[in-house]
């Protein structure tokens, strides 16, 4: 059984527009990962999302130094095509960034 993050929830609000609202997201993926089970990051009722957001929840999954993908799945529902487009862009340069680490 999949863990859902509603990430209305965590951060508070509908605007997921600042890199500490993606640290809070961030710490709350990485709590919820310790049960090794695949979590829903729900991005339902989210109307702004930007890449300082993006860059810190999500993209700091790929730092090995601060996260272990290996051991949970990550799946990333209810984003807009729009949004999307931003997570695509941020995952790809964290992926750049920490592949030298």
């Amino acid at each position: 059984m999949a863990e859902k993050l509603k990430i209305i929830d965590v951060i508070g609000t509908k605007a997921a527009d600042d890199d500490s609202k993606g640290n809070v997201a961030f710490n709350k993926i990485s709590e919820l990962s310790q049960s090794n089970k695949e979590i829903l990051v729900d991005f339902e009722g989210v109307e702004l999302v930007n890449t300082a957001f993006l860059n810190n929840a999500i993209g700091k999954l790929f730092n090995p130094r601060e996260f272990d993908l290996v051991k949970c799945q990550i799946r990333i529902i209810n984003l807009s095509d729009d949004m999307m487009t931003l997570l695509k862009e941020s995952v790809k340069v964290a992926k750049l960034k920490y592949a030298k680490l």
